[in-house]
């Protein structure tokens, strides 16, 4: 069984915001210089109970999403309808719970709006909720790999910067994680060790890259609510083996 020998998350260094006592080196890329360290598998490792730090800075609609969108990208990777759909629903509910402040914008506003999202004039309402996000327009909802793509890219974009890092020894590029909250997100796109069962929703560090599931058991009682699912909807299994 092959095993994870690089101990650093990805061949870039991934970096966070840290303690003076726990750091590898400044952020030499920031005016403000502040301590940073790098990002480990030991970071994550769920028998250990290391990734509890992370999950418990999260809000609970942050720990969610965070579920959600590892979900999402496990069942897409993998084919499987049943977990993908229960991504998808997790996701939409999350952002249903939005604040609504549709009243306060003028009416004017959301009929402007609704050409660029390809909505009729008398849309606006719908306008504005896909301008804050509360819903997706029609193309990325029938779609679900724009959905994801969509999903992390939002998350990201305004949290992690590509930079250039002087280690004290050469210069290296890395991911720097401004706000430590998305560093799982950067973690999980750039190593497969960590992940969310879509049997029982429990999180479980990967012995393999394909690994899908948190124990045997779960895999065949997963495997089953899958053919369950294809024999309702009247197709073919047509998914991947379950690992």
């Amino acid at each position: 069984m092959q095993r994870y020998r690089n101990n650093t998350v990805t061949t870039i260094p991934v970096l966070i915001p840290c303690a003076p006592a726990e750091k590898d080196g400044v952020a030499t890329f920031d005016e403000h210089a502040g301590p940073v360290r790098e990002l480990t598998n030991e970071d994550f490792d769920v028998r250990k109970g290391k990734h509890r730090k992370f999950l418990d800075a999260m809000s609970d609609d942050e720990r969610q999403h965070f579920a959600g969108v590892v979900r999402f990208l496990d069942a897409i990777q993998e084919r499987d309808p049943v977990a993908l759909d229960k991504a998808r629903k997790q996701l939409a509910e999350l952002r249903q719970r939005q604040t609504t402040v549709a009243g306060e914008y003028p009416q004017q506003f959301g009929q402007l709006l609704a050409p660029y999202f390809g909505l009729a004039p008398d849309k606006g309402e719908e306008a504005i909720a896909i301008h804050e996000g509360r819903r997706l327009p029609e193309s990325f909802a029938e779609d679900p790999a724009k959905e994801l793509s969509l999903e992390i890219s939002k998350k990201l974009t305004f949290w992690v910067r590509v930079v250039l890092w002087w280690t004290g020894k050469r210069f290296t590029p890395a991911l720097y994680c401004m706000d430590p909250k998305v560093a799982p997100y950067v973690f999980v796109l750039t190593r497969k060790t960590w992940g969310v069962c879509p049997h029982c929703g429990f999180w479980f560090t990967k012995e393999r890259s394909d690994q899908s599931y948190c124990s045997i058991a779960h895999r065949e009682a997963h495997r089953v609510a899958r053919w369950r699912e294809g024999k309702k909807k009247g197709g073919k299994r047509g998914t991947r083996k379950a690992r």
